[in-house]
């Protein structure tokens, strides 16, 4: 597009291909495409004779195209945009080696277009989103670092920075945070512009395109029922399981109060039923620390949800299911519901960093004596410095968590996949009395 007179001087496309060109850059960039159809000749042409898409188009070092992607799954957009019929497999390669694959905010969510990406031989992800982030839960960094832990790969994800809520961009490499932007500040509305910038290892060449989807696969054992401590076991017969509901979302769950914790392990099961009737007990062992102090007297609930979740305008439903350790904000009891708030006002931040807390030790997976099944699992980890465990993610009984970032949420979010087998992670938090700049 760059000096293309049919593109004109200053449509964004030439814009950020001469961009792209005069700075040796490859660029990638978010538009929309607007493409005439007729519905005589297209079945899937809209009525109105036109797609408009939720594009991204890549430029090489000279300018020219590179690849253009379509948003697959729209969320909360329909009909305004539409999306492909079939999702899109888009990926390009670089002069320096690279194959990028692309996509777009919501695909993060689904099996297509990653699976075909995958399949290509994709290991190097550029993802653009104007994600709203919505904590303990869903917050940009720990959807997009839990995606690159569970497939192994490396993502650059750019989102809008716009606190509070539509903000969160990071570079990862098998689920290391090496860059991120992230602000929980619900005092600002300013723009938060920032570049990032992070030396990355290609994983594009040490997979050949024809190996099997299993090979790039984060896999660690499932949790074994019978598996020893140090420390003594109690069961504290005391807690009660119940149902617990954020809103329109409910799930089974166990409250208990992280205070009341003696140093042994708490052991906590729950059966999770899907909408596809696929039957599991998520298991979860919780050591506190031993100076407990800082829990106060805030509720903690250990969930098993799983739920079709329905936006407005939005074609695809997610099936969001799995299990989840989180404080209970602002907690009450009605007509034997535990309730708990969401949402993103001063109130509930201010609520949800009192409720934040440490543990000694977090372990949560699926027990291999009942039904054993194959997921895709994001694991998903918040703290109160920014949504994410520095240094690392989730090594077996190894990372460090420090003591200015108790946890907020600690998450095995799943959908099936046959041929994924990603089901027991492990935490162990302390406080750092030696660490060296609080790591």
């Amino acid at each position: 597009p760059c000096g293309n007179s049919s593109f004109g001087t200053t449509s964004q496309l030439a814009r950020v291909s001469c961009m792209a060109k005069n700075n040796k850059l490859v660029v990638q960039m978010n538009i929309c495409d607007y493409q005439t159809c007729n519905p005589k000749e297209d079945k899937h042409c809209p009525s109105d004779g036109f797609y408009q898409f939720n594009t991204d188009v890549a430029f090489d070092e000279s300018g020219a195209i590179l690849g253009v992607y379509h948003k697959s799954h729209l969320s909360g957009t329909y009909p305004m945009f539409n999306q492909p019929a079939t999702p899109d497999v888009v990926y390009y390669d670089t002069s320096f080696g690279v194959r990028f694959g692309m996509f777009i905010c919501q695909d993060i969510g689904y099996h297509q277009p990653r699976d075909g990406l995958l399949a290509a031989g994709v290991r190097d992800f550029t993802y653009s989103t104007n994600w709203n982030s919505i904590p303990p839960l869903w917050t940009a960094v720990q959807i997009q670092q839990g995606w690159s832990y569970s497939l192994g790969i490396n993502l650059l994800a750019a989102n809008q920075g716009k606190p509070p809520r539509t903000d969160g961009s990071g570079i990862y490499s098998k689920g290391v945070a090496l860059a991120t932007q992230w602000s929980l500040s619900t005092g600002t509305t300013v723009t938060d512009n920032k570049l990032l910038i992070a030396e990355l290892t290609t994983r594009s060449n040490m997979m050949a395109p024809n190996e099997i989807l299993e090979s790039t696969l984060v896999e660690t054992p499932q949790m074994d029922a019978v598996e020893s401590f140090d420390q003594p076991i109690l069961e504290y017969p005391e807690l009660t399981q119940t149902t617990c509901s954020w809103g329109i979302v409910s799930g089974d769950c166990i409250p208990f109060q992280p205070a009341s914790l003696t140093a042994a392990t708490l052991i906590l099961s729950l059966n999770l039923t899907s909408k596809t009737n696929e039957f599991r007990t998520c298991e979860i062992r919780i050591t506190p620390t031993l100076n407990n102090t800082m829990a106060g007297s805030s509720t903690w609930v250990f969930v098993a949800l799983a739920t079709s979740v329905y936006q407005p305008a939005t074609p695809d439903q997610q099936l969001f299911q799995g299990c989840f350790l989180m404080p209970c904000v602002n907690a009450r009891t009605s007509k034997g519901i535990q309730h708990c708030s969401l949402g993103y006002s001063d109130n509930y931040i201010t609520a949800l960093q009192q409720s934040a807390t440490h543990f000694a030790e977090i372990r949560m997976g699926w027990l291999t004596n009942v039904n054993p099944a194959n997921w895709t699992v994001l694991p998903l980890v918040g703290s109160d410095g920014g949504g994410l465990v520095r240094g690392g993610l989730w090594e077996m009984a190894k990372q460090v968590v420090p003591s200015t970032q108790p946890l907020w949420a600690f998450v095995l979010r799943g959908h099936s996949l046959e041929r994924t087998n990603l089901t027991t992670f492990s935490i162990l938090s302390t406080v750092c009395t030696t660490c060296q700049n609080g790591v």
